[in-house]
């Protein structure tokens, strides 16, 4: 064979690895087998979304923000009641103590809402920003329920008062709806209609009824709203890896995972990049693309020691994000402190026994 077949050979064998699935099962030592029998003893359900999936007992969610149902933005924190009602006097203090840059911005709290009908809480309507035009404004609410205190914004703008007459003219020309330019009212029934719906819960609590859980949470949902969020689960620090679970129903790629990761090819070798594995799966019904791949990763702190760096990703309705087909990223990273105790193949089979518990939550969603 001369070179250049030889070449031709080689090229057309590397192009080929890039488009082809790589497939790669780890076969453990009995030391391997032992440590991954201990990893994932005492699986337990936990509801992500509208999903659910198992994970060994210890993993707690650290992610506790980030959240957005519709056009709130939620935070949550388990709390002890004392230490809520502590929260919001502070907070309310601290809002009529505020000041606007231009006072005729004043006051910067416009409003407070002491919640009913058996809701524990409380709406502040305020400004947006203390150098923000007072048109501009946020509904933050504070609810307490089942131990969790949950924080949700919502923002809004309000030029009803005649003081916004020139500004209301100017945004009326830029294409803005009245609706849109007085919407106090319409954004308060949104954020009251939340608050009805949302109670709080522990990790390993599954719902029965239609809604989606969150972070500390569950919201009895309806098929209209944005639902974005993520989930990040940790043992403990020693672990050096964090298992991540973000949902989101209203993206819709064009293309999927596999096709994108052949345009990458150069950037991927020129950063030492081992693909492990990568391929499709079909999850409890679910059509999944998965990626296993493995970097050197320079330690943060000392960035002149290496450390194998791990990247495992698994994504689900890529092309669909929908409400019932909602787009799913999982991943598995480890942090860049220190290399993580665990060996590749551990990571490998501690991976495989989790995302294959994946799968839709019976009644999660409402029938059409």
């Amino acid at each position: 064979m001369n070179r250049k077949t030889t070449l031709l050979t080689l090229a057309v064998i590397y192009t080929l690895w890039w488009h082809m699935p790589v497939f790669y099962y780890p076969i453990l030592t009995e030391k391997e087998k032992k440590m991954t029998t201990e990893m994932l003893s005492n699986m337990q359900t936990r509801c992500v979304g509208r999903y659910l999936i198992d994970l060994p007992a210890g993993f707690d969610n650290v992610a506790d923000r980030g959240i957005f149902i519709g056009d709130a933005q939620i935070e949550t924190e388990r709390l002890y009641p004392p230490a809520f009602e502590q929260r919001i006097q502070l907070r309310e203090q601290k809002l009529k103590e505020a000041k606007t840059i231009d006072p005729k911005d004043m006051p910067f709290l416009r409003k407070v809402y002491r919640l009913q009908d058996n809701l524990k809480g409380v709406i502040f309507e305020k400004n947006e920003d203390i150098d923000i035009p007072s048109y501009a404004r946020v509904l933050e609410a504070h609810l307490y329920n089942n131990g969790v205190a949950f924080t949700i914004t919502m923002k809004f703008m309000d030029l009803s008062d005649e003081k916004y007459a020139r500004d209301r003219a100017g945004f009326i020309k830029d294409g803005f709806s009245e609706d849109k330019l007085k919407a106090t009212d319409r954004t308060m029934m949104k954020m009251r209609n939340l608050l009805s719906r949302i109670s709080g819960r522990k990790d390993t609590e599954i719902p029965t009824e239609a809604g989606t859980c969150i972070p500390d949470g569950f919201i009895t949902g309806s098929r209209d709203e944005k639902e974005n969020m993520t989930f990040i689960y940790e043992r403990n620090e020693s672990d050096h890896f964090t298992f991540s679970i973000e949902i989101l129903n209203d993206l819709q790629e064009k293309d999927h995972m596999l096709d994108r990761i052949v345009s990458m090819e150069g950037v991927l070798l020129a950063m030492h990049t081992k693909l492990i594995r990568k391929g499709k799966r079909e999850i409890h019904g679910t059509y999944t693309e998965e990626i296993l791949a493995k970097v050197p990763t320079k330690v943060i702190d000392q960035p002149e020691i290496e450390i194998p760096g791990y990247a495992f990703n698994l994504i689900a309705n890529e092309t669909a994000g929908d409400y019932k087909n909602p787009f799913v990223n999982i991943e598995l990273v480890n942090d860049r402190s220190s290399a993580t105790p665990y060996s590749e193949n551990e990571l490998i089979t501690f991976w495989d026994a989790v995302t294959s518990t994946f799968r839709k939550r019976p009644g999660a969603f409402k029938r059409q």
